[in-house]
């Protein structure tokens, strides 16, 4: 599919509310047919995918450890992150 300006998007989608089929516009704006379909249906697709809380990677970690750990790190700059890693029990840190 070709690159489609910002500006040509508008003049699109403004037709397009304004009534005018994709025929019209495809003519006034010598675009296909195909293209102004894909951009009208790209925007009126765009808000109807949202992230549902809890999709994704599990977290393996939460906000208290992780601020424990960096606490540990800059208090003590010259400890091994193995031994601040284990002190804050982080996950997978294998500290029981």
């Amino acid at each position: 599919m070709p690159v489609v300006w910002q500006n040509t998007k508008i003049k699109i989608i403004s037709f397009a509310q304004n009534g005018m089929t994709y025929s019209q516009i495809s003519e006034i704006l010598e675009t296909p047919k195909r293209t102004i379909h894909f951009v009208m249906q790209v925007e009126t697709t765009r808000d109807h995918y949202k992230t549902l809380q809890g999709l994704g990677r599990r977290r393996i970690s939460i906000p208290v450890i992780d601020e424990a750990l960096i606490n540990i790190m800059h208090n003590n700059p010259f400890a091994a992150v193995v031994v601040a890693v284990k002190c804050t029990n982080f996950p997978g840190s294998g500290a029981v």
